[in-house]
This record gives structure tokens, sequence and C-alpha cells, in this order.
């Protein structure tokens, strides 16, 4: 907990810092539609064959133009389900994925987005093999995307 703490203190410093360094312009805030965000997580605990504790784990969320939001892990997997919602600057997703037809993860995730193409949250992760063992951790991520820029563009 400490460690996800310091993770999610240093992230919001680092946009802090951000802020005296770009002039002062009103944040727009666009839709996640269509991006793709690069995210460094940090989790609570182990989850068989995702993460480990105190580990930082990089992470691709993809957000569609359809509600729809894949985690880029499991990106190729034939059974999996994603969808997104967003109220101004944050947002909730959620994502189940079967993998191998024997493991099942589902992902509830919590976030920010500071500046479109920054983001920090939290990300619930739940495992269960078989339908009989269950794993659960609470990630808490920094993401940072290649679309767009801290500037907006001057029309």
């Amino acid at each position: 907990m400490r460690g996800g703490l310091v993770f999610i203190l240093a992230g919001l410093m680092i946009i802090s810092l951000s802020c005296f360094v770009v002039p002062s312009y009103g944040q727009f805030i666009e839709s996640l539609e269509n991006k793709e965000f690069a995210a460094f997580m940090l989790c609570d605990d182990d989850v068989e064959g995702y993460c480990d504790k105190g580990q930082t784990k990089q992470e691709e969320f993809i957000f569609g133009d359809d509600s729809s939001f894949a985690i880029g892990t499991f990106e190729d997997q034939l059974v999996l389900s994603g969808s997104y919602g967003e109220r101004g600057m944050f947002f909730e997703a959620e994502f189940s994925v079967l993998e191998d037809v024997i493991k099942n993860y589902d992902f509830t995730i919590n976030g920010l987005l500071i500046f479109n193409n920054i983001m920090v949250g939290l990300c619930d992760v739940e495992y269960t093999f078989m339908g009989l063992g269950e794993e659960e951790t609470r990630c808490y991520f920094l993401g940072f995307s290649s679309d767009g820029g801290l500037f907006p563009t001057v029309q």
C-alpha cells in the first residue's frame, strides 16, 4: 500500500511541476475515443501470471471508438469483453478475459485524465483458475499517451 501511495504521489508531483512549465491554458477535455495509453502499474499483491507484488508492470490501455476497452496483454485472446465510460476528466473501465479456456481475469479501472494525455488511477484485478481459487490485487497506475500533447492546439 505504501509503495502504491508513493507511486501515485510521484506521478502527481510530475504533473504539478509540468503545470508550472506550461503556460496558463484551460484544460480541454477530449474523449478517450481511439486513444492508447502506455500505463505503468504497481500491484499490491501477486496475481498468477499477470503481475507480482511490488514490481512495476508496463501495460497498454486501448480505448475504442465504440466505448470498447482492451488491455494490450490480452488483445489477441478470443474471449474478451471490455467497455469504458467517461464523466468529464474521470473515467471508468471494465475488462474481462478468458485466457487458455481456464484462466479468467476481471479488471475494474477508475482513473483521472489530465491534459488529455496523462492518466492516474486505481485498478482492481481478480483472477480465477477454472472457477476455483480466486486471487485479487489492487494496482495503481500512471499512464501516458502520445496522442495530442500538453499544449492545446490553437485554431
